[in-house]
């Protein structure tokens, strides 16, 4: 089948993807009611597994999915970017007295060379599926159907399938799932902003891939090792606090200022 429109082809994706999804989200909520790294591996990959198989359906190419070799400036601002936002979170949490500095205890060769290198190697597979299904596939086809503000409707269709964690599971980081959502939400739309520039920049998927990955070790791992979190902490820090989220929407905005993507 290769004539589908390009609106039937997201409608395809967008019910595989969240129909899946919800059956194991389903499991996670009522059976194991939290997230184990298994399930979550599982859950990441099943937008990557529907892209696949749609693209393979609507007999794409997988050049369609951006799968080529990206040049290495992109790759370049594919690590720093995140990593340089993220230690900017970790100056601003410690100069506003939010949280304290710490010299990890695991080693700082763990710390400096470990994770950031084969930490996030390991995280790339683990999001490739994410990126896949967002950046691959669904991005694509929204910009060749000229859907309004593909970059921000990506990025919120990816902040809603994490939904369900942040309110009935262990996924949110405050005691207020629902600012958890909000802060959330507006981070993920944010960040799926540079991370669909940076798709289009370079033409591969490969860059998002690391961008995300570079997101996950860095703030999972990485800073946690220099940092002692402080009683404010679950609301300025992390994934969903306030600090992360002002510093990414000043990065989109900065992007769609100066290099607008995919605006109809």
């Amino acid at each position: 089948m290769s004539k589908a429109s390009n609106g039937f082809q997201i409608l395809v994706f967008l019910l595989g993807t969240f129909l899946l999804s919800g059956v194991v989200q389903f499991y996670i909520i009522n059976e194991i009611k939290t997230v184990n790294t298994f399930v979550l591996v599982l859950l990441m990959w099943i937008p990557g597994a529907v892209a696949i198989g749609s693209s393979k359906y609507f007999r794409h190419k997988f050049r369609d999915l951006a799968l080529i070799r990206p040049g290495n400036r992109s790759l370049m601002f594919a690590y720093s970017i995140p990593a340089g936002a993220l230690l900017l979170m970790l100056a601003i949490l410690i100069l506003a007295d939010i949280g304290k500095f710490k010299i990890p205890e695991s080693g700082l060769l763990r710390v400096l060379v470990f994770q950031p290198t084969i930490g996030v190697l390991v995280n790339a597979v683990i999001v490739m599926g994410l990126e896949l299904g967002w950046r691959g596939f669904l991005l694509n086809r929204m910009m060749r159907a000229h859907v309004p503000e593909p970059l921000i409707l990506t990025g919120l269709i990816a902040a809603l399938w994490f939904w369900p964690l942040i309110l009935f599971v262990d996924y949110s980081s405050s005691p207020i799932p629902w600012l958890s959502i909000g802060l959330f939400t507006i981070q993920t739309v944010a960040f799926g902003v540079f991370l669909g520039w940076l798709r289009e920049f370079s033409k591969s998927i490969y860059p998002p891939i690391l961008a995300h990955a570079v997101h996950l070790t860095w703030i999972q791992q990485i800073i946690p090792s220099f940092y002692n979190a402080g009683k404010m902490d679950p609301y300025f820090g992390g994934q969903s606090g306030f600090v992360l989220t002002i510093i990414y929407v000043l990065l989109a905005v900065y992007i769609y200022v100066r290099h607008p993507v995919g605006r109809y």
